[in-house]
C-alpha cells in the first residue's frame, strides 16, 4: 500500500487516508496543500477543490498538478528524460539522489499550469 512506503521513505512526516470530498481537518490546518495526478479520481472534483481551499490556511496554498499521459514516441520520450535523465541532474543539485524516482514535472503538453489567487490562498493549478 502507498501510505506503508510513504510513512517507510519519510517517518518523519504524517500520512493518512480519507475522502477528499469530507476531509476530517479544520479550516485553516495547513500552510499546504497539493494533489498530483489524482484529479480523475475525485468522486467530485468540486466538492474536492473545495475541501483542498477550506482546510488551507490563510495566505498558504493549493497546489494541483494534472496531466494528460502522452501517446506514441512523446510516451517514450518522457520515460527517458524521468527515468534517466533528470535524476542525475536532480541528485546534482539536491547533493543526494532523489527519494523517488520522479520529482519533477514531465514538460509536456497537456500539463495545467494556471494561477489562480482566493482570498488569502493561493491556489497553483
Amino acid at each position: 500500500m502507498q501510505l506503508q512506503e510513504a510513512r517507510r521513505r519519510h517517518p518523519k512526516h504524517s500520512f493518512s487516508h480519507g475522502d477528499v470530498c469530507a476531509l476530517r481537518y479544520d479550516e485553516g490546518s495547513f500552510q499546504m496543500v497539493s494533489t498530483v495526478y489524482t484529479l480523475r479520481n475525485f468522486p467530485d472534483l468540486y466538492s474536492g477543490l473545495q475541501q483542498m481551499v477550506r482546510v488551507t490556511a490563510p495566505g498558504g496554498s493549493v497546489v494541483i498538478v494534472d496531466a494528460f499521459p502522452p501517446q506514441g514516441v512523446m510516451r517514450f520520450l518522457i520515460r527517458i528524460w524521468l527515468n534517466y535523465i533528470m535524476p542525475p541532474i536532480a541528485s546534482f543539485f539536491m547533493c543526494r539522489p532523489p527519494s523517488f524516482p520522479h520529482p519533477f514535472l514531465p514538460p509536456f503538453a497537456g500539463t495545467k499550469a494556471i494561477y489562480t489567487h482566493q482570498g488569502d490562498i493561493s491556489v497553483h493549478l
